[in-house]
């Protein structure tokens, strides 16, 4: 059995790949309180400036207010976590996105380095820092989806339905 600092270790681990994930999923979805809600809420910022709020300002200007539901996606992958000491924590991953605009499929390959920190029982980004590696255009393809499967739009109402759901029970 794991001794305890292990499993502090193990479990912090756990929630910055949750914290990454849930990051992925607001981004693409155009939720500006939740990726606000995913940093340090004492930063202070060359990048972001102060606060969450800063946070959020930043992302209004450099993502689409409207999401579209067929039309982002990040995949992240090779999430390597560095634990510094109980509070901090380093990171890096690799990054493939697909969007879609005006009928062009844009993939990219990019890379974050990470550093993160916890406040209180809770583990936030205290910096995130993004390379764009390379990328390719392509034309969409109809891959022949089966008829009883969702549209992309269908799932992401699915989220958001049990999204409201959950945040309703508090």
């Amino acid at each position: 059995m794991p001794d305890a600092a292990a499993l502090a270790q193990m479990y912090a681990r756990d929630q910055i790949r949750d914290l990454v994930s849930r990051y992925v999923i607001a981004i693409d979805s155009s939720r500006f309180d939740d990726l606000a809600a995913l940093f340090d809420p004492e930063m202070d910022s060359e990048k972001y400036g102060k606060g969450q709020a800063g946070v959020r300002d930043w992302y209004t200007k450099v993502v689409p207010a409207t999401p579209n539901p067929s039309g982002l996606y990040h995949n992240i992958s090779a999430h390597q976590i560095d634990l510094v000491d109980e509070d901090h924590t380093t990171g890096v991953l690799y990054l493939h996105g697909v969007g879609v605009a005006d009928g062009t499929w844009h993939q990219m390959a990019g890379i974050y380095a990470d550093r993160y920190i916890r406040r209180g029982d809770r583990w936030y980004f205290a910096e995130r820092n993004w390379a764009h590696v390379g990328s390719t255009d392509a034309e969409p393809s109809d891959f022949g989806t089966a008829p009883w499967a969702p549209s992309t739009a269908d799932v992401w109402k699915i989220y958001e339905e049990d999204r409201a759901a959950r945040l309703a029970r508090g």
